[in-house]
């Protein structure tokens, strides 16, 4: 990717992946910007890929793209992003859980609901695996779950799980 600065046609200045992500942090976050979001979010250098995953107003791809990037901290940005809340399918949302990062589980555990083309039910059930109890009393303590499956947590073996479910379905 050649980048450089452009004055009137005529003054070029050749920039480098770390400039290039200064700015990323201070293009506007709009639809109008969608198609450069794009082109950025594949992009080699991790801390641009970061920027524009935490972006709000992405196409459908560019969110799909993200998704699947290898590194950690582009997978959190993604997920609490409006355009991650509005686009992650349930199978994405599926291998992202499978992945196991507690920081990825911890927002997923809190928002579940928010996410657009998720089935609740699905990814649930797959969270409530997760090693990590912590995760299962985060689960437990969101009212925005439908309270079927926090009954479930109910009657769950670990009594301070089963206390918080109990707890949240009055």
């Amino acid at each position: 990717m050649k980048i450089e600065f452009v004055i009137d046609d005529s003054i070029h200045y050749p920039l480098n992946y770390s400039n290039l992500a200064r700015i990323v942090d201070c293009i506007e976050d709009n639809v109008e910007q969608q198609d450069l979001f794009h082109v950025l979010a594949q992009s080699e250098f991790t801390r641009i890929r970061e920027c524009i995953a935490g972006m709000d107003c992405l196409h459908e791809e560019t969110v799909h793209l993200l998704a699947h990037d290898p590194q950690i901290e582009v997978l959190r940005r993604i997920i609490s992003s409006d355009s991650g809340k509005k686009y992650l399918t349930t199978e994405t949302l599926l291998q992202l859980v499978e992945q196991g990062d507690y920081e990825v589980m911890d927002t997923l555990s809190s928002r579940l609901e928010e996410y657009q083309l998720c089935n609740i039910e699905q990814v649930f059930q797959k969270m409530i695996e997760h090693p990590d109890p912590a995760v299962r009393y985060k689960l437990a303590t969101n009212r925005d779950i439908p309270a079927k499956l926090r009954q479930k947590l109910a009657k769950a073996p670990d009594p301070l799980l089963a206390k918080l479910a109990q707890k949240n379905l009055k």
